[in-house]
């Protein structure tokens, strides 16, 4: 992680999800464009035995147009990449520096 990578994470786990508050969809977004810029290499692919992620999958295959999401850049956003930044951050708890309790295997 760089500290961009920290930064972020620690925001999502300190304002986000850890706390219960719906900020996380939108540091979740932060992230994606994050890793996106900052680490194109970075494949963002689906966890096995998600359900969500099939889902979320499936949506990018088939999402319509007017449901599209697209970054500041013009980039589209795929939905199944989009959410697996979550699974990047739940697996962040012990490298925030935040004493979420629990860390994701």
């Amino acid at each position: 992680m760089c500290d961009g990578c920290r930064d972020l994470a620690g925001a999502w786990w300190q304002h986000g999800i850890a706390d219960g508050k719906s900020k996380f969809g939108l540091q979740e977004f932060e992230f994606y464009e994050h890793l996106k810029d900052e680490h194109p290499t970075l494949r963002l692919a689906s966890l096995e035995g998600c359900n969500t992620c099939k889902e979320a999958v499936a949506m990018a295959q088939f999402v319509l147009p007017d449901m599209a999401m697209y970054r500041k850049n013009g980039d589209y956003v795929d939905p199944a990449e989009l959410h697996f930044v979550r699974h990047l951050l739940e697996r962040t708890a012990e490298l925030s520096g935040k004493d979420v309790g629990w860390a994701a295997d």
